[in-house]
């Protein structure tokens, strides 16, 4: 019954998004701006009219840092964007919000290219391994009318790095009137 319960939990977290292969791996939320406030999205919700469209265009992503099994302490997270070389997202200026302690930095992209990435640095208390850390922000200006996706990052420590893609929260789903007893029974 453990066996069956375990790998049931594993298949619903791989489901989920919450697992991961490597030994690091970025989770993210993203909000629009609407009105006077942000609105969280998830990758199944519909494009809001004019996300595309400047003045209201401006997107935020919020992520979080696992750190599983890197071989060491996590001490620069890098998020990439336009990294195919098409223009989708322009940073506004001073719109980044690290956490206390870590200092963003961003990187322009070479003349005649459109990629451009934010990184988030800190020497002195990175991220150790089997821990977490976040919210790491980053607004952008988005060009396209869909929603923002996964994108290329870089965790680094300190004799290397791993290299992945983001991972978006996904929407939780009630089980409605579904307990313990009743998931039980469908395995008697």
């Amino acid at each position: 019954m453990r066996r069956l319960f375990a790998a049931v939990l594993v298949g619903l977290l791989a489901f989920a998004g919450l697992a991961h292969a490597g030994g690091t791996m970025v989770v993210y939320k993203l909000y629009h701006f609407e009105g006077a406030g942000w609105i969280q999205y998830y990758p199944s919700d519909l494009f809001p009219a004019g996300g595309d469209q400047a003045g209201a265009n401006r997107w935020r992503y919020d992520y979080i840092l696992y750190n599983n099994s890197a071989p060491g302490a996590i001490n620069t997270l890098q998020a990439f964007f336009n990294s195919d070389g098409l223009l989708h997202a322009d940073p506004p200026p001073a719109a980044v919000t690290p956490p206390a302690g870590w200092s963003p930095t961003y990187f322009a992209p070479p003349f005649g290219q459109q990629a451009w990435r934010e990184r988030f640095r800190n020497l002195a208390s990175p991220v150790a391994v089997g821990s977490s850390f976040g919210l790491y922000q980053v607004e952008f200006f988005w060009h396209d009318a869909v929603l923002p996706g996964s994108q290329p990052y870089d965790a680094q420590y300190s004799t290397g790095s791993e290299t992945g893609q983001t991972i978006p929260v996904r929407r939780s789903t009630p089980a409605g009137n579904t307990n313990w007893s009743a998931i039980r029974k469908l395995y008697r």
